[in-house]
């Protein structure tokens, strides 16, 4: 099985961020990662790479979530990146706890509605 293309990594990422205030770790799930992975599955490092591109191209924005279901509160424009970087961001918080969750921005809504070109 041929591996994901980075434009559709690119895209799934985007699209489930148009679902709004997606949790960090449901990008991972989102490829069967980190225990489900298949043969056609991108690494970690390469979703964890791409949100970081689609939050650095004002695609995607980053929120503080109160977990469960609480406020969010947006992460500082120049505090997104390194929230990424951080691996404590991208386990599954417990209830209680702060969490990261991501979800498109207005550049990202339009984005969204322009999906890749099919492979072939």
């Amino acid at each position: 099985m041929d591996p994901i293309s980075a434009d559709d990594v690119r895209w799934r990422l985007l699209l489930s961020a148009s679902e709004d205030y997606t949790s960090l770790y449901e990008a991972l799930w989102e490829f069967g990662l980190p225990d489900h992975a298949t043969g056609s599955s991108p690494d970690i490092d390469t979703v964890r790479a791409t949100l970081r591109d689609l939050v650095a191209d004002g695609l995607v924005r980053l929120y503080w979530c109160g977990e469960v279901y609480g406020d969010m509160t947006p992460v500082p424009a120049d505090g997104q990146l390194t929230v990424l970087e951080d691996e404590h961001n991208w386990r599954i918080p417990q209830q209680g706890e702060i969490g990261v969750r991501y979800t498109t921005t207005p550049a990202g809504d339009k984005a969204v509605m322009q999906p890749p070109a099919p492979a072939g």
